[in-house]
């Protein structure tokens, strides 16, 4: 029943609305226990997904997945891992004497085959060939100063040897040359294979 400055509730109206209250605390306890255990701090229960996963828009650069103290053990991927950054081994962060180490990333591999052709080779000179991305669109990206692995066809020509490669922007420079001290210009063309690494 209603007063004029308070209202008062019946036994039965408390009664219905303790046992909503009790409800609600129960899904919540249970909604709680399902996606966190305690034990100082929350921490997240397995779970599973049916749609993407993707950070927030607004700075997904300030997100992480672990930390350099608290690692997740591994990762398993059944198709691609696109990267903007580097690929680090922690475990090479420090020298034997306890310094910091070097050159332990990568942040760019590219392989592939291209054809190197050479013309007019004279004995005893070397050729220098230049295959650029225009021709080979795979080779866009390329920096000066990457690191180039370069592997001749099996089919080059035994008086022709592989002199050296080196990586310029968006293009490959290759050095072949001919070991005959006598004889005609030689000419060919073959598959080779690349590693680029930066």
């Amino acid at each position: 029943m209603k007063g004029d400055s308070k209202t008062v509730f019946t036994l039965g109206e408390i009664a219905a609305y303790g046992a909503g209250f009790a409800l609600m605390a129960v899904v919540c306890a249970y909604f709680m226990a399902l996606f966190f255990q305690t034990g100082g701090s929350g921490q997240a229960s397995a779970a599973t997904f049916d749609s993407p996963l993707a950070p927030a828009t607004s700075s997904p650069s300030a997100l992480d997945i672990g930390s350099g103290s608290a690692k997740w053990r591994s990762i398993y991927l059944s198709q691609n891992l696109n990267l903007d950054g580097k690929i680090a081994w922690m475990s090479a962060s420090t020298t034997a004497g306890g310094g910091p180490a070097t050159n332990n990333s990568i942040g760019m591999l590219k392989q592939g085959s291209i054809g190197v052709g050479f013309t007019n080779i004279a004995a005893g000179t070397v050729q220098t060939i230049t295959i650029a991305s225009t021709t080979i669109p795979e080779l866009l990206g390329i920096r000066s100063g990457d690191r180039i692995f370069m592997t001749p066809p099996p089919a080059l020509n035994d008086n022709i040897i592989f002199a050296g490669a080196r990586a310029l922007t968006d293009s490959i420079e290759v050095k072949v040359k001919d070991m005959r001290t006598s004889g005609s210009a030689l000419t060919g063309s073959n598959n080779w294979s690349y590693l680029i690494i930066r």
